[in-house]
């Protein structure tokens, strides 16, 4: 696949929003990050996945992103980043490099919690290398996901969210 910047097709957007495709929590994650301005480079060091470009070509095979230029004139469907969290986090002001580390180990605690020390292995790592505020807020999507996978994550999301807003 090229190496030019990818962006997400209106299948891509619903695909966000609505789940139908099945995709696996890396291809998931690669999707949420791939916005038309990371390359693979990025999307690899964000993802804390080494080897991108055959995931990255399932997505584009399974008409979920497209290079930019091929799509540039297209819309994204209504505003898929509209959720109201994504939004609080874009606004999150800038924090000392204390908060990061607080906020790296509450977002690796908290998995580890909700969803077991075994599972979302991948996105431990990845948090816990993530090198600064901007990489770890990009994991907030999937962090957010892992956790209201389990039904005890669910009930404590609002608390652990607003917990997690105070440091990330």
């Amino acid at each position: 696949m090229a190496q030019g910047m990818l962006v997400k097709t209106q299948q891509g957007h619903a695909e966000i929003e609505r789940r139908s495709a099945g995709l696996d929590m890396r291809l998931r994650r690669l999707l949420i990050l791939v916005d038309g301005k990371r390359s693979l480079a990025d999307l690899a060091k964000m993802s804390g996945i080494d080897e991108v470009e055959p995931l990255v070509e399932r997505l584009r095979q399974a008409g979920l992103i497209a290079p930019r230029e091929s799509i540039s004139a297209q819309a994204p469907p209504s505003a898929p980043d509209t959720d109201p969290a994504l939004a609080t986090v874009a606004a999150l002001p800038e924090r000392d490099g204390k908060s990061l580390g607080m906020a790296r180990n509450f977002m690796f605690n908290t998995l580890r919690t909700f969803n077991g020390n075994l599972s979302k292995l991948s996105l431990q790592e990845a948090v816990h290398k993530c090198p600064d505020h901007a990489t770890l807020r990009s994991l907030y999507p999937a962090w957010a996901e892992a956790i209201n996978e389990t039904t005890m994550g669910r009930r404590r999301f609002p608390e652990l969210q607003q917990q997690l807003f105070a440091v990330l």
